[in-house]
């Protein structure tokens, strides 16, 4: 991305490229100094223009938040933030949820990473605020502390478009957009457009290589860049937003004899994406701790003794510990620290432990144990453990827990996944056609996907529907939700239940020349007011009208806009409109009578010059009017002394008038006589 600012235009502009994307040019149209916000209009290659809005997250010198991960979680959850010049007081700094919000406590503190868990008193979705000695870092999205879980009805299912891909392993991005799932049948991962419900496109983890190799297990990484594939002595690294095929890296994480080849938790990757786990579920197989930071180098190994076999991995969202589940002799949880490399004391627990979970709160673990049909867990806190019972034949497969912590959902070989409230242990059946493999919550707690291997496809659960909000006209604004989800803001798409009712509110930024103008997209969109009987794509337009108050902010393009005179010239960058504007923001908006008069003017003329636009006699009519306000605007001398001549001509012309009828007058009077 490149940009300059004109000094003499006060035009802020430039381009960004994204490779293989024709560059685009961009513009600034509107901005808030005292917000560090901006909204502005893009064009590419003449092939689509529209608009944009941004906020000011960072300084060049100062902290910067990257990510945080999760993006959603409630009260005792565990957040981790990553990013660069993180290093903080807490004594004399401040780190918030909201501007004036609630505090947060760290608990780890470095250059790169702070975690912390959340207090019991957040309540809406915030953006996080660091404050330190070398300035302030905003979270680039706000952090979701009204995360949920799916309801418990059957909502569709996704067929994959391969011959016979025999899905197995699932991940859901962290913006939740995307689904993806790992195929063990022909070597490929699907790519699920969640707003759409169906498959997007289906990509090899290894291109051209025949016979293909199974892949079993799929994670997304938390900054939103890659995701991993663990397939027979291999890891394939591929692009998050394409599939595009970037690396492999040879790796222990071979599934041997196990049957049909299946581990979906067979890798995880830890909260900050430094490190990435795989496992070899061979009896006597290894766990591999790869440096993602370093080239994917081999940081560590764990090798197992022999009748023992590494299956599922999890990371705690604390980001210290990586729980192993292996089956066989020992029957453990191993718990690895991700710090120093060391194992603390092995949990033994269950039967034949496999797939393994952690709560938001890294106070508790779950774990599968097909050949017993239980749930195992172990609670950290209270150093109690227990068993669920499933029902017989269900063989538990792979299990996730719900970002908000009370949902336990667990896939197996009955028709149906299981449901387990956490508070009380109560197990709810939900059917989904088929048997299953594996499991996944989006991040907002909202859908639940399922693989159905055998039936090559993709359960999702939940019932949602999706409103995807767009913004246009060059001005700013936010538009937030009654309920609430969307906060756009950042966040621009959001679920809500099929057929609620919701409410879309506008509101344009008090500090810049920016109004709402008007609801457009689908249909339903026109009033703001919206059922969800459908996905639902809205466009809120935010034009530039009234230029910012001195106290607001100041801009280059943001006071910029002319209406009639941009009109008549065709540009707001025209050197007559650009000779207009500097005499308003110079003469006029420097004192009362000419505030007034450019309010005025800003809230009346851009219907006036909607219409003179589209007529080209009334365009040059108009500048033909405009050229002697401009001329003498740029001559005042000039025109001055031509306003004294033609003034003084006038009465001379007065004077001499006024003689001739009085001496007209005396004629007359003669004649009478």
């Amino acid at each position: 991305m490149t940009g300059t600012a004109d000094g003499e235009t006060e035009v802020v502009s430039g381009q960004v490229f994204r490779i293989p994307c024709p560059a685009s040019d961009w513009i600034f149209t509107a901005f808030n100094q005292e917000e560090n916000s901006a909204g502005g209009t893009w064009e590419k290659a003449g092939l689509s223009r529209g608009s944009f809005e941004g906020q000011r997250i960072a300084t060049f010198t100062g902290p910067h938040i990257s990510y945080v991960y999760p993006p959603g979680g409630r009260a005792g959850a565990w957040l981790t933030i990553v990013g660069e010049r993180l290093k903080m007081d807490p004594a004399i700094d401040s780190l918030m949820l909201g501007e004036n919000g609630t505090s947060l406590v760290p608990v780890t503190i470095s250059d790169s990473l702070i975690t912390l868990r959340l207090p019991g008193n957040i309540t809406t979705p915030e953006q996080l605020f660091l404050t330190t000695a070398d300035g302030e870092a905003l979270s680039p999205r706000y952090h979701n502390t009204e995360v949920t879980h799916p309801n418990t009805g059957f909502s569709q299912e996704i067929p994959l478009q391969a011959l016979n891909p025999l899905p197995t392993g699932l991940a859901v991005s962290v913006n939740g957009r995307r689904t993806f799932v790992a195929n063990r049948g022909d070597g490929t991962v699907s790519m699920i457009n969640t707003e759409m419900g169906q498959e997007w496109i289906s990509s090899a983890v290894l291109p051209g290589l025949i016979p293909t190799i199974p892949v079993h297990a799929v994670v997304a990484d938390p900054r939103g860049r890659h995701i991993y594939v663990a397939g027979d002595n291999m890891v394939g690294v591929l692009h998050a937003h394409t599939l595009e095929f970037i690396r492999t890296i040879v790796v222990a994480a071979d599934n041997g004899a196990l049957a049909n080849n299946l581990n979906p938790l067979g890798i995880a990757v830890s909260p900050d994406g430094h490190w990435l786990l795989v496992s070899q579920a061979v009896d006597g197989g290894s766990v591999t701790i790869l440096d993602a930071d370093n080239n994917f180098t081999v940081a560590d190994t764990l090798v197992m003794a022999a009748g023992n076999t590494p299956r599922g991995i999890a990371v705690s969202p604390d980001n210290t510990r990586a729980y192993i589940a292996v089956s066989g002799v020992d029957n453990e949880v191993q718990i690895y620290n991700l710090a120093d490399g060391t194992l603390d004391p092995a949990l033994t627990i269950g039967k034949s432990p496999a797939a393994i979970a952690v709560t938001p709160d890294a106070n508790r673990i779950y774990i599968t144990n097909a050949p017993a049909d239980t749930i195992n867990y172990y609670d950290f806190g209270t150093g109690l453990s227990g068993e669920i019972d499933l029902g017989f034949g269900v063989s538990p497969g792979g299990i996730a827990i719900t970002p908000d912590g009370f949902k336990v959902y667990v896939a197996g070989n009955s028709s149906s996944i299981h449901v387990i409230d956490v508070l009380s242990n109560q197990v709810i059946p939900v059917n989904v056609r088929g048997a299953s493999s594996s499991v996944a919550i989006s991040p907002d707690g909202k859908r639940a996907y399922v693989t159905l291997t055998s039936a090559n496809k993709v359960v999702e659960i939940g019932n949602q529907r999706t409103m995807r909000l767009s913004k246009q006209g060059g001005g700013i604004g936010n538009v937030s939700s009654e309920p609430a989800g969307i906060n756009c803001g950042s966040t621009c798409i959001a679920s809500f239940d099929s057929g609620s009712q919701l409410r879309l509110i506008a509101e344009p930024d008090s500090g810049s020349n920016s109004r709402f103008d008007r609801w457009s997209g689908d249909a339903d969109c026109s009033d703001g007011r919206v059922t969800m009987t459908s996905n639902r794509f809205c466009v809120a337009n935010f034009k530039v009208y009234v230029p910012p108050s001195s106290s607001g902010g100041s801009s280059g393009s943001s006071s910029s806009n002319c209406f009639i005179a941009t009109a008549a010239y065709g540009s707001w960058l025209d050197p007559h409109v650009l000779t207009l504007r500097e005499f308003r923001d110079q003469h006029l908006l420097t004192n009362t009578a000419g505030t007034w008069l450019v309010e005025f003017y800003y809230r009346h003329s851009p219907p006036i010059a909607d219409y003179i636009r589209e007529r080209e006699t009334l365009r040059t009519i108009v500048r033909a009017g405009l050229a002697l306000v401009i001329y003498t605007i740029e001559y005042p001398t000039v025109a001055g002394l031509i306003f004294v001549l033609a003034i003084l001509i006038r009465v001379r012309q007065s004077r001499k008038g006024s003689k001739q009828k009085h001496c007209f007058s005396i004629g007359e009077n003669q004649v009478t006589n």
